[in-house]
């Protein structure tokens, strides 16, 4: 049998009758009302509302409280190109990065998307109209992914070793209006004393007087 136990306050003169839904406050006054989820009565004086968890209109479960949106990380570091003012100073600099394993000026030396997407794109499409349909933003994705792993391999190889540059020669030059592409570079040069010859990297590009790289082979 379920019963309700009723409690008689005396105060002062009057006697006041707490039902199981009614409290004392802190101050010794008896309020009557509904208590919340944390065990805390409402009076009728009390303007606040019952706690209760927002419901899904699909199905009317309580859902969770929406969290507030974290902070979006701060942009990541650009890394401003480096252009040199002829081959020979492009393949020293190439050289003189891997005796410091620096791979920052390393991927600088290499073009970055705005340019193959305004200068280079346009005429690799006009020489080659299969590419017309295909996005520059995925064949530079594949230079890219391709170049990281080809700075790893060079750096693993030669990194941090005396390398002193004998020399270098190309296969041909490819001439596309607005650049050129000088293929096949092949860098002979002395590792620790000792002479090999290395295809560190791919294809160098001249435009307006500069020169800078494709890629780097993996």
């Amino acid at each position: 049998m379920k019963m309700t136990l009723t409690l008689v306050l005396l105060l002062g003169t009057t006697a006041v009758c707490l039902g199981a839904n009614d409290a004392i406050d802190n101050e010794g006054r008896a309020v009557t009302g509904p208590a919340d989820k944390s065990g805390e009565v409402l009076g009728k004086s009390d303007t606040r509302k019952p706690t209760t968890r927002p419901v899904s209109p699909e199905k009317g479960e309580p859902t969770s409280r929406p969290k507030s949106k974290p902070k979006a990380p701060p942009a990541a570091e650009r890394i401003k190109p480096i252009r040199c003012k002829s081959a020979a100073e492009l393949v020293s600099t190439v050289m003189t990065a891997l005796e410091k394993k620096d791979t920052k000026t390393l991927h600088a030396l290499r073009v970055d998307f705005a340019e193959y997407e305004k200068i280079l794109w346009p005429r690799f499409v006009d020489d080659r109209p299969q590419l017309k349909k295909q996005q520059p933003k995925f064949h530079y994705f594949l230079l890219e992914a391709k170049s990281k792993s080809g700075v790893m391999d060079i750096v693993g190889e030669f990194g941090g070793k005396k390398l002193e540059l004998i020399g270098f020669g190309h296969d041909r030059v490819e001439d596309y209006q607005t650049f050129k592409l000088w293929r096949t570079i092949n860098v002979e040069f002395l590792v620790d004393g000792k002479k090999t010859r290395e295809r560190l990297f791919g294809a160098i590009i001249e435009r307006d007087g500069k020169f800078y790289l494709l890629s780097y082979p993996s």
